[in-house]
């Protein structure tokens, strides 16, 4: 099995409970910006979470977008000048689902 050499790692929990990732865009500047999931309280509602870094992963911005109950990050994209984000966020009660589309700087 090849190992390949690891250059960075880092690791972000400081927003809440329970953090995931869901996808990964590299920006214009050489670096990353990803979205994931951040739970508010405990088994109730989540946000997502947008962070960007620089080329070694060093966090320079956040965003967090709290839609509903269950946010769902689905993908993100370098375009014309901004990030586009999609997804969406489902109700506690499950018979709601939102769809979310939007454009933005970071």
């Amino acid at each position: 099995m090849i190992h390949p050499e690891i250059n960075f790692g880092k690791s972000f929990n400081d927003i809440n409970n329970y953090e995931w990732s869901a996808n990964l865009c590299l920006t214009p500047e050489g670096g990353f910006i990803f979205t994931g999931m951040t739970e508010i309280h405990p088994g109730d509602i989540y946000e997502t979470a947008i962070i960007k870094t620089d080329d070694n992963g060093n966090k320079l911005a956040m965003k967090i977008i709290n839609m509903g109950e269950m946010a769902e990050p689905r993908g993100l994209l370098w375009d014309n000048g901004s990030y586009v984000y999609y997804g969406g966020t489902t109700l506690s009660t499950g018979i709601a689902y939102y769809l979310l589309f939007m454009r933005f700087n970071l």
